[in-house]
């Protein structure tokens, strides 16, 4: 069976890292021989990977400094195909890969529009697009997370149309709703909106305090899951909320899914997303999402969903009146549900395979 290696810098809690591993679990069971290649170990998701499936820690090391270890790992185990995750990674997977006498198959993935924290970690999106213009011509194919993504791909960064599918990121329903079940450690309040991601730049969080301090329903609290660069701050400007005392954070969870299952509504208010893997698993619950009219969202919600997508990325008045209307008249949990389905992990897997199969036989 092949050999099969997946690369991605860490297992914190994300949604691209969370569908990976569900991912490399399946194929594993499938009889692939998989490895899962990391920068460092420590991740919160790292517990959820299989046993069987082989964990490659480069060193514990920063993505920047992994070119060399990663083309070393590539050199010595030879996987059939290899598989990049995310654009930083993906720019030091293609040219380890190029580095190579004998090279793996190589599939990357485009997970998300530029955004905002690019240039926070002092990355410019023209220098990000140029690299991705160079490089990803030299995977022997890219998948797109969502039809946008794929558009740009093809008609913005000229990629060979026969280069670039399209696999959505999947949620794994049985796992979701098993994970929901379990205990929780937290005190929760009665009735909560929730917001669940990476505290950063684009996810526009201070956008969700300022329309929370003004929406006018009684008993109701604002949880946040999650942690990164901007969680200082972002506490900060909770604390300085009219309505601070009925802010919750939980920090980072490995299984954040009691919460939401629980929550009244979801809240997704990005500058960019991709695919939120997030807005699925609140479809999946049957819970209204209230969300920013990034690509991705509307991709998911569409019209049938869309009603409570705002008009822009700042108004806080008409956002938190958006909170209002989902919560007084949120759409049917059943209908949610059901959308959810279309996102299933199995079918995401065979088109997975389809992906791998196609890229070997055509190296053969």
């Amino acid at each position: 069976m092949l050999h099969i290696a997946l690369f991605i810098p860490s297992l914190d809690v994300g949604g691209v890292e969370k569908y990976l591993v569900a991912f490399a679990n399946d194929l594993q069971q499938k009889g692939y021989r998989v490895d899962f290649v990391i920068c460092r170990s420590g991740g919160l998701l790292e517990s959820g990977l299989s046993k069987d499936v082989t964990k490659v820690n480069l060193g514990n090391i920063r993505l920047r400094n992994a070119f060399f270890p990663l083309r070393n790992y590539l050199k010595r185990n030879v996987p059939d195909v290899f598989i990049s995750c995310a654009d930083f990674p993906n720019f030091v997977s293609v040219p380890a890969v190029l580095s190579l006498r004998k090279r793996p198959k190589l599939i990357i993935s485009k997970q998300a529009y530029e955004n905002l924290d690019d240039g926070s970690i002092g990355f410019p999106v023209r220098k990000k697009r140029w690299l991705m213009k160079v490089l990803y011509p030299f995977a022997d194919k890219i998948y797109a997370v969502s039809g946008g993504i794929y558009d740009f791909l093809v008609h913005e960064l000229n990629i060979p149309q026969e280069k670039v599918t399209i696999l959505n990121n999947p949620v794994s329903l049985n796992n979701l709703y098993a994970a929901a079940n379990q205990p929780v450690d937290i005190a929760l309040p009665d009735k909560y909106i929730v917001f669940i991601g990476r505290f950063s730049r684009v996810k526009n969080i201070p956008l969700l305090l300022r329309a929370f301090d003004r929406i006018s329903l009684p008993d109701m609290e604002l949880v946040l899951v999650g942690d990164g660069s901007e969680f200082g701050r972002i506490k900060q400007l909770a604390a300085a909320c009219k309505k601070a005392p009925f802010i919750h954070f939980t920090g980072g969870l490995s299984n954040p899914y009691p919460i939401l299952k629980n929550a009244q509504a979801l809240v997704s208010c990005s500058y960019s997303e991709g695919f939120p893997t997030v807005v699925l698993e609140a479809l999946a619950f049957g819970k209204t999402v209230i969300a920013t009219p990034t690509k991705g969202s509307l991709e998911i919600l569409g019209t049938q969903f869309g009603k409570y997508v705002s008009a822009g990325f700042e108004d806080e008045k008409a956002f938190a009146q958006l909170v209002e209307e989902a919560v007084a008249a949120p759409y049917p949990a059943g209908l949610l549900m059901r959308e959810a389905q279309k996102h299933d992990l199995a079918p995401a897997i065979s088109l997975l395979e389809n992906i791998i199969s196609e890229v070997y036989r055509n190296g053969k």
